[in-house]
């Protein structure tokens, strides 16, 4: 954002990142507290989503690198081995792209590659998003989560 806008209130931004941390699960599982009482669908996405796209928005700071979220990209690890949500995938993927894991990244890129509509572009089979999406909402926010990293990787990589 500092580049498109000029400013950006860099103590607003650690401070969200450190209350991000402390939303940490205690027993380090790489999981974040969910809080119950959420008030709008944004804070009802699932246990899964949710802590994908906290780790991606984490690892998009330069102060976070893989080592400071280990837990946590080992909890996302272990949760890309069972699903196939490209949403869920292109969030991983995204915040291992963000952290330098070039060859992690594109593997599980590829794998959201697979679940483009060869017809319509769209990136298809997500269950759900951050902000709780359904139908043409959820098709546009998973393929431009798709779409982001494609945008930062060699599309030479994506051939079979």
């Amino acid at each position: 954002m500092k580049k498109i806008v000029g400013f950006v209130d860099l103590e607003n931004v650690d401070r969200t990142a450190n209350w991000l941390l402390s939303r940490r699960k205690l027993d380090r599982s790489g999981e974040f507290d969910l809080n119950p009482r959420s008030l709008d669908t944004f804070g009802r996405a699932n246990q899964d989503i949710t802590d994908a796209y906290i780790v991606w928005v984490l690892s998009s700071q330069d102060a976070f690198d893989y080592d400071n979220l280990k837990e946590e990209f080992d909890h996302l690890e272990k949760q890309s081995q069972t699903t196939d949500d490209p949403y869920f995938l292109g969030l991983y993927s995204g915040s291992l792209f963000n952290v330098g894991k070039k060859s992690e990244a594109l593997a599980i890129s590829k794998r959201v590659a697979k679940k483009q509509n060869k017809e319509t572009g769209a990136v298809e089979g997500a269950e759900s998003s951050i902000t709780s999406s359904n139908g043409k909402n959820l098709l546009v926010e998973t393929t431009s989560i798709a779409m982001i990293n494609w945008l930062n990787q060699d599309i030479n990589q994506f051939s079979e």
